[in-house]
């Protein structure tokens, strides 16, 4: 009866500590380790499966799109760019310069399915 109690009260301790660290990381308190060089900026979905992410390294911002299978980078300028629109603040060329016509997120995928096809 004793030994059923003991183990009783081990495994109430374990599901104690998992649940525990569950609501912690559910609620944001727990950040995965990057080594302290690299932060993630901000983060948007451009579709089901790809998104476009906003790193800072160092001094540095690094536009990336990211797929299932790849991050490519697409664009890196100063941290702390506040403009609204960072790529005309870096001399970069604007949805209304680039060749082709289309807004990013269009632009992004076909150059990611161009890419997976060949």
């Amino acid at each position: 009866a004793s030994l059923a109690q003991a183990g009783l009260g081990l495994f109430a301790i374990v599901a104690l500590i998992l649940g525990m660290a569950w609501v912690a990381r559910r609620a944001g308190l727990v950040r995965h380790a990057t080594g302290g060089a690299m932060k993630v900026v901000g983060s948007t979905m451009l579709g089901a499966r790809q998104r476009l992410v906003l790193v800072e390294v160092g001094d540095t911002w690094l536009v990336l799109g990211v797929s299932p299978g790849e991050i490519r980078p697409l664009h890196t300028l100063p941290a702390g760019t506040t403009a609204a629109n960072p790529l005309a603040a870096t001399g970069g060329a604007g949805p209304s310069q680039q060749p082709g016509g289309g807004t990013f997120a269009e632009k992004l995928l076909r150059s990611m399915q161009n890419h997976f096809k060949s």
